[in-house]
């Protein structure tokens, strides 16, 4: 079975994003939220683009902190997006 692309999204000017695979109403995807929330991340925003996608706004510019926590716990269909004051 081929896995669905990532859907496309664009930077925002304060806010990091994260792309995960998940139904909203999964187990997997309460999960994902409290390893986010568990190291000071607040979510700011959640929006479903996709059947399979949902899109989270984020309170930190920066994704790297989050990435490898996700990976560490076996999370590896997300990808995350800096945002654009990042870039400076």
């Amino acid at each position: 079975m081929e896995r669905e692309l990532y859907p496309n999204i664009e930077p925002h000017e304060s806010h990091a994003q994260l792309l995960v695979q998940t139904d909203p109403s999964s187990s997997q995807f309460e999960t994902a939220k409290q390893i986010i929330e568990s190291i000071g991340i607040r979510i700011l925003e959640i929006d479903q683009v996709s059947p399979a996608w949902m899109l989270l706004k984020l309170n930190t510019p920066d994704m790297r902190e989050i990435a490898l926590r996700l990976s560490q716990m076996g999370f590896f269909n997300f990808r995350g997006i800096n945002a654009l004051s990042l870039k400076g």
